[in-house]
Formats: C-alpha cells, sequence, structure tokens
C-alpha cells in the first residue's frame, strides 16, 4: 500500500467517523439494515486487516517482533494478536478463498475460523480444498459457525473415512441415528442440513475424488 492509498484510507476513516457519529436510525427496519450492512463492513475490515498482517509477518525485520508491535496498542492479549497473526497466516497458505470472501464481505471471521476448524484435521488436495471452500463459502449466507463447522465436518468424514470418529453405540433400529445412516451421502452434491451433518454416522457411500 502506498502513501497515497494509506492517505485516501485515512481521510475515509476521518468521513465514517463524523458519519457515524451522527447517525441517528428512524424505524426498527432502518435500524435493522444498518446493522447488516455495518456486519458486512467489519468482515470486510476483518479481511483485509488480516491480509495485511499476513503482508507484515513477510516484511518484517530481524529483530522487529509483530506481535509485540501489534500488542502495543492493547487491545488484544498478546495471546489473542498471536492467534491472528496464525489465523493470517494459515488463510493465506491453506484457505485463500476463506481469506477472499472475507474481504468481500461473504463470510465472518466467526464463520472462517469454523470452516477451517472442520477441514484442519485433513490434509486436503488442493482441488478438494478448492471444492471445500467454494462449497461451503456458497452457504454462509444460510448457516451460522456452528452450522458450517459441522458441514465442513461432515466432508471431511465423507472424504477420509478413516479419519472419522467412531459412533459411541450402535443405533437402535427407528432411531434418528439409524434413519440418518439410511439417507445418502451429501458430498459432492448438495449440503444436508447442518444438523444432519452434525449427527450422520460416519459412513461415506461415495468417493469424492
Amino acid at each position: 500500500m502506498d502513501g497515497t492509498a494509506a492517505a485516501r484510507i485515512e481521510e475515509l476513516i476521518e468521513h465514517l467517523e463524523v458519519s457515524l457519529a451522527a447517525l441517528r436510525s428512524e424505524s426498527r427496519n432502518d435500524t435493522l439494515t444498518l446493522i447488516d450492512r455495518i456486519e458486512s463492513v467489519t468482515g470486510k475490515l476483518n479481511g483485509t486487516r488480516l491480509a495485511l498482517i499476513h503482508q507484515a509477518t513477510l516484511t518484517s525485520a530481524a529483530g522487529d517482533e509483530l506481535d509485540h508491535r501489534l500488542h502495543n496498542s492493547n487491545r488484544a492479549t498478546i495471546r489473542q494478536v498471536r492467534g491472528d497473526i496464525r489465523l493470517a497466516r494459515e488463510l493465506e497458505s491453506r484457505y485463500p478463498l476463506l481469506l477472499e470472501a472475507l474481504r468481500d464481505g461473504q463470510l465472518s471471521e466467526q464463520q472462517a475460523r469454523a470452516i477451517m476448524t472442520g477441514l484442519n484435521p485433513l490434509q486436503l488436495t488442493e482441488t478438494q480444498s478448492v471444492h471445500c471452500q467454494t462449497e461451503l463459502i456458497g452457504y454462509a449466507t444460510q448457516f451460522d459457525p456452528s452450522e458450517l463447522l459441522a458441514l465442513a465436518t461432515r466432508m471431511t468424514e465423507v472424504i477420509d473415512p478413516d479419519h472419522a470418529p467412531r459412533p459411541s453405540h450402535t443405533p437402535t433400529p427407528g432411531s434418528a441415528q439409524a434413519r440418518q445412516r439410511r439417507e445418502p451421502t451429501p458430498w459432492p452434491g448438495s449440503a444436508p442440513s447442518p444438523r444432519t451433518a452434525a449427527n450422520s454416522p460416519h459412513t461415506a457411500e461415495t468417493d469424492p475424488t
């Protein structure tokens, strides 16, 4: 980012601060619309911040510890700062589509973290990773972070059943778990209900590769 871009952003932030200070909502619908827009913009800013953090790690000089520099603001603990640095690195290296979706406002940081948690147990091939990221980003407007976690976890179980935890008991005929066992595997077609994904048996009739 050159000096001109940084100056322009600073100018926009100043205008935004003035507008926010004078912000008043006339109706509940207006209020909810503003909340939705602010959440979207916040997601974009978080994505941009994480991308900049990763860029800073690549350009930092020896002895210039980025975690301590970021911690100097005292807005977060040193542990949280280091977690952000790890998150930025992992998004750039393993989940670039999630980072792009964050910067575009398609995902919240919580949703991105949930997807990563679900996919992380496997070393996905590039093709598998792109497919999973694309599918899950597409469901971000429908599913919350816990539901996306369930869906991402189910995807990895179908890709590699050997890494799926074994059921602790045998489902009885007619039980919800037994009924789910008879359901078709959701991969790689359409996504299941996240609740079904969370409780579905760890079997895979379809080879996604």
